[in-house]
Parts: C-alpha cells; sequence; structure tokens
C-alpha cells in the first residue's frame, strides 16, 4: 500500500483580520449620526415610559427615551 502525502497547508503570517459586520457598518456612517450600539442601525424610535393619565384623559409624566427601532423589533430594548 502506498502512503498518501501530506495534506498541503500554508502559513498566512502578518494578515490583519477580517473586520466584523459590526465594524464595517460603523465605518461607513458618519461618526455625528446617531445609531445604535448593537446593531449599527440608524432607526430611533422616542418612547415614554410609566405615563399616567390625569382627570382630562391626557397623558402626563413619564421617562422619555430613544430605543432602537430595529432591535426593538426584534424584541430587545436597546436605549441610546
Amino acid at each position: 500500500m502506498t502512503e498518501r502525502p501530506p495534506p498541503p497547508f500554508a502559513v498566512f503570517d502578518g494578515l490583519p483580520p477580517k473586520d466584523t459586520r459590526h465594524e464595517r457598518l460603523h465605518k461607513s456612517k458618519p461618526p455625528s449620526l446617531v445609531r445604535c450600539r448593537r446593531c449599527a442601525g440608524g432607526s430611533i424610535v422616542t418612547v415614554r415610559m410609566g405615563m399616567t393619565y390625569n382627570p382630562k384623559g391626557v397623558p402626563v409624566g413619564g421617562v422619555k427615551a430613544l430605543v432602537c427601532a430595529i432591535c426593538l423589533a426584534r424584541g430587545d430594548h436597546v436605549l441610546i
């Protein structure tokens, strides 16, 4: 029986690691754009939490927050 030659392999020395999708998205957008830190999306929704209704039926109080719309659609509440 003949022996098989060893599998060929190459050693790559000094190659930079590939950028992840998250890093590519952050690089492609201007730094002044408000974006999500988790998904790098630029869709932002303003939400009010803990509001109550006064006797006239007008919503009052609560805390105003900016939330990523893409993460919110996935079920995550990521505050901006």
